[in-house]
């Protein structure tokens, strides 16, 4: 991304009200495990380097849908 990296994409929506809750996968050159480490701890739902194979991209997607519908089917 020309204007942030995605860190501070993270920190940005980590401090919004209304994006917090919106799960996010980070598509990355980076093989730092810290940098790793701190995307999920900002709230990643999954760090995936690049290249990647575009079937574990869609897994990655079909796995976080997953994880955000169960808590909507509690509180219905």
């Amino acid at each position: 991304m020309p204007s942030l990296d995605g860190l501070e994409l993270l920190e940005n929506i980590q401090t919004s009200g209304i994006l917090r809750n919106i799960p996010v996968i980070i598509l990355s050159g980076s093989e730092d495990p810290e940098k790793r480490k701190k995307c999920l701890a900002l709230g990643a739902s999954s760090y995936l380097i690049k290249p990647f194979e575009p079937q574990l991209l869609i897994e990655e997607i079909e796995n976080t849908f997953k994880r955000v519908e169960k808590p909507l089917a509690i509180n219905r």
